[in-house]
């Protein structure tokens, strides 16, 4: 677990994106367990409304993609364009 109170999992970039989404991009799902292990928004989404699943969807990053949907996260999140990640 993350345990430095140094630490804000939570922190967004320029785009808006936190380290779940940077661990997503990377396509290191062991990361993404960990950071939601110790309380990063999971649902954050970038400047464009895009989640993490759009975003593992358009990288092809098929085993994050299964990771997200077995932990039901909700998978008809419109963007600000109105796309689902389906």
């Amino acid at each position: 677990m993350l345990e430095n109170q140094f630490v804000d999992v939570n922190k967004v970039d320029h785009n808006g994106v936190n380290s779940f989404w940077v661990a997503c991009y990377c396509g290191n799902a062991g990361v993404m367990k960990v950071l939601a292990e110790s309380g990063v928004d999971i649902f954050n989404t970038d400047e464009r409304g895009y989640t993490v699943l759009h975003l593992a969807a358009k990288k092809n990053l098929l085993n994050i993609v299964k990771l997200l949907i077995n932990s039901n996260y909700p998978l008809d999140v419109p963007s600000n364009k109105g796309q689902t990640a389906l």
